[in-house]
């Protein structure tokens, strides 16, 4: 079993409130090589809603992470449905 939901031929669901890590480790040929570590959390709306009235200042900083990507890295994001 992989220790991630995601992988080829995996119908494992992914459900709101899961949290992934997301690794990206380049394959280079130096001893030294740049990797990302970020995690990301799966929320439907009920979630975010809820996440955002009991924690107003993470739900800010999510809301400025999802500015930066949008308007300085040019990522295109669909639109959330919370209030």
């Amino acid at each position: 079993m992989a220790a991630s939901p995601i992988f080829e031929g995996s119908e494992l669901p992914i459900r709101s409130g899961m949290a992934l890590q997301i690794d990206i480790i380049p394959a280079t040929n130096s001893p030294i090589s740049p990797s990302i570590s970020r995690r990301v959390a799966i929320a439907d709306a009920p979630l975010r809603d809820a996440f955002r009235d009991k924690y107003p200042e993470g739900w800010r900083r999510i809301e400025a992470r999802r500015g930066f990507m949008k308007e300085s890295l040019g990522i295109k994001l669909k639109p959330r449905s919370c209030r």
